[in-house]
């Protein structure tokens, strides 16, 4: 009974705008060169004459400065360059404005992106009790991706949105991990998706009950179908072919946009057609469970729930076409 679903919009859109300029997005592969501490070096509380690293953890010393908000300044004003402008059009006293403006965008957007690592860092510190020589490890490798983007690597920024986003942690993790430690990993991840199916099978069992007058047999099949295909998307979202997929569709998004007719947002037609996908997956899935009646009654719902695009409304204004 184990059928699959399109893939999340919400996954998809989580990596489109990082990757619809570039071809590939995968975490490069971190080198031995880049840490003077290898996998075994973590080992050697095992092995006779070595001292535990892992039982003399030392606490990072945080910076007052790194607690302080760091938002734009109140008086920024963007310099626009208009359609049909170039920056020859752009008095000197503009373009060294626009300089400094680029500046304080990029100290902006990478402490930003600071503050995202160290969040996920500390969840990983105490999820599987890094030692401070595996923090440092990982440390570097969230700086090398942010000196690669500052050198103009745009694959760069695919990497690093993964990165943070937990999708391409795992690969890194591998590299710094115990055998021990990643076997935790693997069961308390295994652990949060069986959560997650459930509560997601357990959101729209309610959301079909309150529409539909159902059976206890056909409420029992249709809560394992929910389940099972949230499990095979989720485990769909963290794999290498998910990831490929993710970069499929968006050059697919990429093409449409080149060829977008004036005055339409290649992206909201876009999301459209992949949630006609979806429902017709989702209907598809429990046609031998709901009457043909109550099958309809669902597809009208999910239509009218699908109508209402407020959740992926700061992606869709990036493509929104400007006025002339």
């Amino acid at each position: 009974m184990k059928k699959k679903l399109a893939l999340g919009l919400g996954a998809i859109l989580a990596v489109i705008l990082a990757v619809v300029l570039i071809k590939q997005n995968e975490v490069p592969e971190v080198e031995e060169s880049t840490s003077n501490d290898s996998k075994s070096d973590f080992l050697k509380d095992a092995l006779p004459g070595f001292d535990s690293r892992r039982n003399k953890k030392t606490e990072r010393e945080i910076d007052p400065a790194e607690l302080i908000p760091w938002t734009l300044p109140a008086d920024f004003e963007p310099v626009v360059i208009r359609e049909g402008q170039s920056l020859d059009d752009l008095s000197a006293e503009q373009l060294a404005l626009l300089e400094e403006q680029q500046e304080i965008m990029r100290v902006f957007i990478s402490k930003q992106k600071e503050r995202r690592f160290e969040a996920q860092l500390a969840g990983l510190v105490k999820a599987h009790d890094l030692d401070q020589g595996q923090q440092d490890y990982l440390r570097r490798h969230f700086e090398d991706l942010q000196a690669s983007i500052l050198a103009g690597d745009l694959q760069a920024h695919g990497a690093l949105e993964l990165l943070l986003s937990g999708q391409g942690v795992d690969e890194v993790l591998e590299e710094v991990l115990s055998e021990e430690q990643l076997a935790s990993r693997s069961v308390a991840q295994e652990r949060k998706r069986e959560e997650a199916a459930e509560q997601v099978a357990k959101t729209e069992i309610n959301h079909i009950s309150s529409l539909l007058t159902l059976s206890k047999d056909q409420i029992e099949q249709v809560q394992t179908v929910l389940k099972e295909s949230a499990l095979d998307e989720g485990a769909r979202d963290s794999s290498a072919a998910d990831s490929e997929k993710s970069i499929e569709i968006a050059n697919d998004l990429a093409a449409q946009l080149a060829g977008a007719e004036a005055g339409s947002n290649p992206l909201e037609a876009f999301i459209r057609n992949r949630q006609a996908q979806s429902r017709d997956e989702k209907l598809a899935q429990l046609s031998g469970i709901l009457t043909e009646e109550q099958l309809e009654s669902y597809r009208q719902s999910l239509e009218l729930r699908d109508n209402d695009l407020s959740k992926f409304r700061k992606s869709l204004n990036a493509f929104e076409p400007r006025a002339k």
